[in-house]
């Protein structure tokens, strides 16, 4: 039976409570920018503040440990979309661990100069935001990942292949696919011999090792999340739809479809469940320094005048109960991570269904996309960590290339099995949409996604269908009553499609399969790729 995977049991620093910590200021211009936008920032209208205090009335106080930790709390206490868009995304997403140097040395010598800079301008980095933290030594053929802070750091880049391919400056070929700079290799040759070794009649899977992450928590965690979706049906009942439930019945239902072929399955949860082992109420040092921070912010002052002192001190509260959910979120995230990590899995789902509004708050059209790591944030490069996990990112040209095949399989299967469209261009200012030789999308997205950035081997990111659409409603709900693996449900079709992709994707990598979305632009070869099964122009 497949395997499920819990979170490593790592007790939290200082007795069970997160410590709270310091990180770098950011740099000067960028937080007088920050301030002076904030200052010009239009004043909150009455009606704003109307609805802000009918959102805190419930808030508790004292905030105790004992609220922190009770799901019915983030509930009845929540804030207005305006209050809660002063709250960065990055403030709990710190990694706080000193750059680990093996994390690059263990890409010495296996890139040219070209290919590194070459995807670092395509997908990794496409704002050139790297330029003034990293030096690359042409003449000596290596790169100083941090000559300030790592000075005696250097790590070589393999020799350039004859003709030299020229550089991609930033900003001119962004989401460009690369040639691999090795094009014979598939993809971890190592993993593939043993594949071989492996093989079973009738299982063409045997052996893969293939963590599955259901996206959310779902069941009682839905106050937590921002993935519940209330619709009324027909007959004007109320429909309550939650992502992580509907991300879990896919997830099993996708395992049961692969471990029949062969492989070993792992979850990431196999229940609802918060995913890591920490308690709520540890998160509450996040919550102090959100609050310190909000306490210099010209737009959070100009707002407490106009609130009663009780309606501050419930404000605070729900601003906490705010800080608390966004770094469950991250530590679940990271946890998902590990647990994919130690079960040394050869490629990683994370499912999710779609609900993103369109322009102006408008119901989107219906599509499936996945996404892959890349399009790094550049407002979070000014931390050693993340910059470094950037650059390594730039290396893993092998990790990307196979990823990005893996999504593009993904959602042609997604497509094809719950009729919808492959997206297009995207509606994310922070995704970069990867593109065929020939300019068209091809529904893979880079992204800066927090598991992605945590993954160093091909992971994909699915969005299926839209929990808000009118289309889906009557489907999904038929779907909820339904038993487990019931042929043509959206869940069962939805686990089918990722099921099929992952045949494509291990029928190339033991095919020794490279760069399926275009032909090679190197020097000839003997054999298009796209002329191959599972290839694509």
């Amino acid at each position: 039976m497949p395997a499920h995977l819990s979170p490593p049991a790592r007790p939290p620093p200082n007795g069970g409570k997160l410590a709270a910590v310091r990180r770098p200021p950011a740099p000067t211009t960028a937080l007088a920018t920050l301030l002076l936008a904030l200052a010009c920032a239009r004043p909150f209208p009455p009606s704003e503040v109307s609805a802000l205090r009918q959102d805190v009335a419930a808030c508790p106080l004292p905030l105790t440990d004992a609220a922190l930790d009770a799901l019915e709390t983030y509930a009845s206490c929540t804030l207005p979309a305006s209050v809660a868009s002063l709250v960065r995304n990055d403030y709990a997403d710190d990694e706080l661990e000193l750059p680990d140097p093996d994390v690059l040395a263990r890409h010495a010598g296996e890139i040219p100069r070209s290919a590194f800079e070459a995807q670092l301008a395509r997908f990794v980095d496409p704002a050139g935001a790297l330029a003034g933290t990293v030096s690359v030594d042409a003449a000596r053929g290596v790169l100083w990942p941090d000559p300030v802070l790592a000075p005696a750091l250097a790590i070589p880049f393999a020799p350039e292949p004859e003709p030299e391919e020229a550089a991609c400056a930033p900003g001119r070929c962004q989401g460009q696919l690369l040639p691999p700079p090795k094009p014979d290799r598939p993809y971890r040759e190592a993993r593939r011999t043993e594949l071989l070794a492996a093989a079973e009649p009738g299982r063409p899977l045997a052996g893969l090792r293939i963590a599955i992450d259901p996206g959310h928590a779902g069941g009682p965690y839905g106050a937590l999340e921002e993935r519940r979706v209330t619709e009324r049906g027909p007959d004007g009942r109320a429909v309550v739809l939650q992502e992580g439930d509907f991300t879990l019945r896919t997830a099993l239902e996708l395992r049961e479809k692969l471990a029949a072929d062969g492989a070993q399955v792992f979850l990431s949860r196999d229940r609802a469940s918060l995913v890591h082992p920490y308690p709520l109420h540890a998160f509450r040092p996040y919550a102090e320094r959100l609050l310190r921070r909000l306490d210099l912010d010209p737009a959070y002052q100009r707002l407490l005048p106009l609130l009663a002192p009780s309606e501050r001190l419930r404000l605070r509260a729900a601003l906490a109960l705010l800080a608390v959910k966004k770094q469950n979120r991250f530590e679940s995230l990271r946890a998902r991570a590990r647990a994919a990590r130690a079960a040394q899995a050869d490629l990683l789902l994370s499912v999710h269904y779609n609900g993103a509004p369109g322009p102006g708050g408008a119901r989107a059209r219906e599509e499936v996309l996945a996404m892959v790591r890349g399009a790094f944030d550049e407002g979070r490069l000014y931390n050693p960590f993340y910059r470094w996990q950037a650059l390594e990112a730039a290396f893993a040209i092998d990790t990307f290339d196979a990823s990005a095949h893996l999504g593009r399989l993904c959602v042609r299967a997604m497509s094809e099995r719950l009729g919808l469209p492959v997206a297009g261009e995207p509606r994310y200012a922070d995704h970069l949409p990867i593109r065929d030789l020939a300019g068209r999308p091809t529904g893979v997205d880079a992204w800066d996604g927090a598991l992605l950035r945590y993954l160093d081997f091909p992971a994909v990111l699915t969005e299926g269908p839209y929990l808000d659409h009118p289309d889906e409603l009557a489907a999904l709900e038929a779907n909820q009553k339904a038993p487990l693996m019931t042929p043509g449900t959206r869940s069962e079709r939805y686990a089918e499609a990722l099921h099929e992709c992952v045949l494509g994707f291990a029928r190339a990598w033991l095919g020794s399969e490279r760069n399926p979305f275009g032909p090679w632009r190197g020097p000839p070869r003997t054999e298009d790729p796209t002329s191959r099964p599972g290839g694509s122009g």
